[in-house]
Formats: C-alpha cells, structure tokens, sequence
C-alpha cells in the first residue's frame, strides 16, 4: 500500500473511531470479566469510494458469527422498506402541490439503534482500534453497528420513536411514510427538531434519493429523475466509454 493510502486509511479509522466514541457505541470490559463461552464477534473494514471521489470508512461486524437466541431474536429482524411507489406518488404530490421539501442525512445511522431484547454482545477491538485500548480487554456493545442482524430493525424502531415524538402520525399504507400537514415553516422546524434527536447532515431541498438524481421546476411544475452514477458503472463494465457507445438519454424510441 503507497504511504499516502495508509495515512488516508488511518485518518478515516481514527474519524470512525471518534464517531463510535461519540455515540457511546461500546464500553471496554476486561476480559476476566467477561462470561465464560460468551461468542465473541470480530469484524472487518469495508473502504470504498464516495461519488465525489472521497474515501468512506465503514466498520462492518461479522452478521455471520451471530447465535440465534442469544445474539438475537430470529422473529424480529425484518426493517420495512419504503414502496417504491410510495416515493413516487410524493414526488407527484410535491410537484401539484408544490410542498416544500428538506433532505436530512442522519450521519452514522445504525449507531443510533438500541438493543431491545437484553442481548450481551462481545467484539473483539478492531483493527486500527487497538491504540485507544489496552490489550486485555474486550467491547461490549451498547448499541447497533453495521451488519449487525437486528440493526436496521433497531434504527428504524428508534426513528419512530422520534417521529411520534414530533407528532407525526405514521401511515398505514406504508409503515416507512409519516406525515403531518405543515406549512413550509413547519418544515424548517422538523428539520432542527431532527437536528436535536440526530446528528444529521442537512442537504437542502430534495435533490436525490436511493440513487436518483432530482431535477425540480416548480415554478413550471415539472420534475425530471436522473441515474448518472448507475448510467457510468454500465459504461464502466461494458467498456461503452472507451469506444463512444454510451447510450443518449432518454433512450431514442425503438432503442
């Protein structure tokens, strides 16, 4: 690995570090007090590029080394995933009635989850951790990493929570969608009401989701869905670039 890779990855450990620290993510246990035959899991690193060309650091527990019934509970792991057609039916209603639209990017986001069910989880330190701690301990979880089994379920129980909290009432069309008949200054206010409850990156007016790349008029009612990263990873597989085959968008008719 060149040096300036190895010094970008240990500023990206050291940064995900401080975020675990700061969501109290773990709290270190001395390994004689830690229960005989406890399973302990280990994890690994997962680096991969940003679409602005930044690296991500993201520390992923092994899901796999989880027991069923003393890591967690097999009947409630299932998260809900908004429909699809409910994201386009809001998009229609924002373009008709043109509602004003916020885009919040809840930073860490499963380090947010809470174990319900009582589970002890052990893990081992990291790799990259092992400065922050001695060498004879070991991490008992407090809170949901990435990978882990019940973590989205977990997330998701808690950002209920806070929507019930601000006094939106969920729908029962689609368990991801909350709603509450606002006016644009109201909207202004969820977002810092998000900001209290989250750490929460505010991008603005709503630009993109899952992928999707939003161009909106609304003083000429229209609204235009965009795909240029998944258009550039076909380029990129097939090699459409690098002969100037890569297809006109929309698609010509008949194509």
């Amino acid at each position: 690995m060149a040096t300036n890779e190895a010094e970008e990855r240990d500023k990206m450990i050291i940064k995900e570090h401080s975020t675990f620290v700061k969501h109290d993510v773990w709290k270190a246990v001395p390994i004689h007090k830690v229960p005989k035959g406890a399973n302990v899991l280990s994890s690994t690193w997962a680096m991969k590029p940003k679409a602005n060309g930044d690296m991500r650091a993201r520390l992923n527990a092994h899901e796999f080394e989880q027991l069923e019934g003393i890591h967690y509970n097999a009947h409630n792991l299932a998260a809900p995933v908004v429909l699809d057609m409910t994201i386009r039916i809001m998009l229609v209603l924002i373009i008709m009635a043109n509602w004003a639209t916020a885009l919040l990017d809840v930073k860490g986001t499963f380090l947010n989850g809470m174990f319900r069910n009582r589970e002890h989880l052990y893990m081992m330190v990291p790799q990259g951790f092992e400065r922050f701690y001695p060498a004879d301990v070991l991490l008992l979880l407090l809170k949901t990493i990435c990978s882990l089994k019940q973590a989205a379920i977990q997330f998701w129980c808690e950002l209920q929570k806070v929507f019930k909290f601000m006094g939106y009432k969920r729908n029962k069309a689609d368990p991801c969608t909350a709603f509450k008949w606002n006016e644009e200054q109201e909207v202004r206010k969820a977002v810092k009401e998000m900001h209290l409850m989250f750490e929460c990156k505010d991008l603005g007016m709503l630009d993109e989701y899952v992928g999707c790349k939003i161009k909106h008029k609304h003083n000429e009612g229209w609204m235009k869905l965009m795909q240029p990263v998944l258009l550039q990873s076909f380029g990129d597989e097939f090699e459409l670039n690098q002969h100037g085959l890569m297809p006109h968008t929309p698609a010509e008719t008949g194509s």
